[in-house]
């Protein structure tokens, strides 16, 4: 409740049937991008809808929302082209033989410690098997 004692609504994104055809391919290709962009340009495609739906002038906010779209499409895509695609895993380091336990570790909590002797992989391990999870790609 808030202090007019109206509750305050949260939009989510809009619902596929309540945007016109034309933005349906809009709302999917935001979900290709960043999600910390998700929120705001889900609100602009609601926004745009409804400029649509009065027949007011709506040019500008479409082509804003385009371009923002893409960007944050571009962005995911340069995170993903950082991430080295063959690691290597040295097989005389000790943590190199549970390096699939570690990235299924790491998919499945949001806190893992690696504990083991000073030499054994543990720091080169965990950032590989970080980079080859894919992990932290689109937040």
């Amino acid at each position: 409740m808030t202090a007019g004692g109206a509750e305050r609504m949260v939009a989510g994104p809009p619902r596929a049937a309540e945007l016109p055809p034309a933005l349906k391919d809009l709302q999917a290709r935001v979900a290709a991008g960043m999600s910390g962009d998700a929120g705001r340009l889900n609100r602009q495609l609601a926004q745009l809808a409804e400029l649509m739906r009065r027949g007011k002038p709506h040019d500008r906010l479409l082509a804003g929302i385009e371009a923002a779209i893409a960007e944050s499409i571009a962005r995911v895509a340069r995170r993903r082209s950082l991430v080295p695609q063959a690691i290597a895993y040295p097989e005389e380091l000790p943590v190199s033989g549970a390096r699939e336990r570690i990235i299924e570790a790491i998919a499945q909590h949001q806190v893992v410690i690696l504990a083991g002797d000073t030499g054994s992989g543990k720091t080169r391990s965990c950032r590989s098997s970080v980079s080859s999870s894919g992990a932290a790609c689109t937040a």
